[in-house]
Parts: C-alpha cells; sequence; structure tokens
C-alpha cells in the first residue's frame, strides 16, 4: 500500500545512483520516473542502475516518456514545426492508464511503500501524477502541497489522469 508520495528534481535521482548519498526514505519506495528530451535515467532493460537503486530500498520503478507541454501548446509547435510530433511527446490517455495501472499495482502491495516521483525538476509533470496519486488513494493532499511548496502540477496532466481514473 501506498503511505507516501515524494517528489524530486532527476538530479537527487542521478545523485543517488551515482555516489554514495544516504537516502533518507523511510518504507521501501517505488520510482515514476519521468523524462522527456534527455535520455531515460534507467534505460529499458538496464540493471546496473536498478541495482543501485535496489541497494537504497526502491522495490520497483515505472519509467515514462512525455514533454511538459498542454494539448495547447502541442497543436501549435505542430503548426510551427513540420517535425513536432516527433520532437514532442504529449502526455496520452494510454500514458495516463499506465499510471494509473502501477499505482493501483503498489496500492495492492502488502508492503507500506513510499511512491517516489521524479520529472527535470521535480515541478510541474511529477507534481501532477504526485497531486493525482494523493486524491486517488486518499491520502492528505494539503500535507502533500506543505511538502512540496515548489510543485506547479501541470493541468492537462493532472486533467487527463483524473478523466481517465473517473474522479
Amino acid at each position: 500500500m501506498i503511505k507516501d508520495i515524494r517528489i524530486f528534481p532527476r538530479s537527487e535521482i542521478e545523485n543517488l545512483i551515482n555516489t554514495g548519498a544516504v537516502w533518507n526514505i523511510e518504507h521501501p519506495w517505488a520510482l515514476i520516473s519521468i523524462w522527456g528530451s534527455t535520455s531515460p535515467l534507467i534505460p529499458e532493460g538496464s540493471k546496473i542502475e536498478f541495482e543501485i537503486l535496489a541497494s537504497k530500498g526502491c522495490a520497483d520503478y515505472k519509467t515514462i516518456q512525455f514533454h511538459d507541454i498542454t494539448k495547447k501548446q502541442y497543436d501549435h509547435f505542430k503548426s510551427l514545426y513540420k517535425s513536432a510530433e516527433k520532437r514532442f511527446i504529449l502526455f496520452s490517455k494510454s500514458k495516463a492508464r499506465n499510471i494509473i495501472d502501477y499505482i493501483n499495482f503498489l496500492r495492492d502491495d502488502e508492503r507500506e511503500i513510499t511512491l517516489v516521483i521524479h520529472c527535470e525538476q521535480g515541478v510541474s509533470r511529477s507534481g501532477a501524477i504526485g497531486l493525482f496519486a494523493c486524491r486517488y488513494l486518499g491520502l492528505n493532499e494539503r500535507r502533500f502541497k506543505l511538502l512540496h511548496p515548489k510543485i506547479r502540477p501541470n493541468a492537462f496532466v493532472y486533467d487527463t489522469l483524473c478523466k481517465i481514473a473517473k474522479i
């Protein structure tokens, strides 16, 4: 069961992988790793990075790629650039379903788990998924916002998740 949700910028998770940094998460934790134009933090099929994270208490992870844009911005970019569909990845209903399925998987785990979410800055995309997960799981949204005062959730990502989850 998910007991807590924490948001971090990519640099903090990279620091955890690349150094002997001590991780201050109480429970076993699971990671949603969001990336856009940079390479994924944990490349597909890579065991090395996950083994390092597992040694710090990471029980599982999900990697997902999309950019921090709204549908309106995406449509604008498509009108400006012929290659926009290749350059920009919009959050979609299938990506939302994938995240909700992963949250359900973690919710059904018997262990108390902290859900750790990162994106490049730890502000918009991860903030949207974290806030959604709080609402979806019935966790304390006020506490979440107090712990993460810098988040500015991407409304398009948040609204898509809520629509797919019907909340």
